[in-house]
């Protein structure tokens, strides 16, 4: 795809003034606006609160069970993962993008933390 959009090149268009020259990709050829203004595609919404919710079980039960006493950094940090996944998946299912981008940016760095603090931790 993105090579399809860089090797298309520009298209010329002829103005009674002057040569105008348009990026010849999928938005342009939409709306004669370029690539980074189109607008985005819409977020996801069942798909994603179903995931987020399913996997906010499955920390909750680890955060609870795994670490055989609580206030550990590792119950902690699986404790926060299941409420930001809570989070997305009602964000997701009350229609707010801006919340939702919002939040699920929340997640990912969260889970990007929590991955290399276990990972350290482990190691």
């Amino acid at each position: 795809m993105f090579l399809e959009r860089l090797a298309i090149g520009f298209a010329a268009i002829e103005d009674s003034k002057a040569v105008i020259l348009l990026w010849n990709s999928a938005a342009s050829r939409r709306n004669n606006a370029p690539f980074m203004s189109a607008p985005p595609e819409p977020l996801p919404r069942l798909s994603l609160a179903a995931t987020c919710l399913g996997h906010a079980i499955v920390f909750g039960a680890a955060a609870t069970a795994l670490p055989w006493r609580s206030g550990t950094t590792f119950a902690i940090t699986l404790t926060l993962l299941a409420v930001l996944h809570v989070a997305t998946g009602v964000t997701a299912l009350l229609r707010r993008p801006l919340w939702l981008i919002w939040v699920w940016r929340a997640l990912s760095v969260a889970s990007g933390l929590a991955f290399v603090i276990v990972g350290w931790s482990m190691a």
